[in-house]
């Protein structure tokens, strides 16, 4: 087992706002720039956006928006404190949902669930060969 020590980490709090999203890709953009890790924006959005748009629709809470900085990696987690999981769903061609957790597992290295109390967070690892 290979433990890596984490050179950043910044965290977003956020309230229980039809805006929340946007706000979690801003601070992601803002990060990724900061770390000169342009290149994992999109996928980094993207899952960001899922799991707090997740979290403001199902859990109702405010949310944590956790970013961290391996070098070779990002870690992206989210934090709300209702304590049920988001399934990997197979929906069907016509449903208009169940597909956050799909796109999440397609973006990432690694992703899973840390139940907390209160709450969970969802995290993913992303990485260029990731992708």
């Amino acid at each position: 087992m290979t433990t890596e020590t984490c050179s950043d980490s910044r965290i977003l709090e956020l309230t229980v706002d039809t805006r929340a999203a946007k706000l979690a890709r801003e601070f992601v953009r803002e990060t990724l720039t900061l770390w000169g890790r342009e290149d994992l924006e999109g996928p980094a959005t993207l899952a960001v956006s899922e799991l707090v748009t997740n979290a403001v629709l199902h859990a109702r809470s405010a949310t944590r928006v956790t970013l961290m900085n391996y070098g070779d990696s990002i870690q992206v987690r989210v934090h709300d404190d209702h304590s049920g999981a988001p399934k990997l769903r197979d929906p069907e061609p016509d449903e208009t949902g169940g597909r956050g957790i799909l796109l999440v597992e397609a973006l990432s290295a690694h992703w899973g669930i840390d139940n907390e109390i209160p709450g969970k967070t969802v995290w993913l690892d992303i990485t260029r060969s990731s992708l």
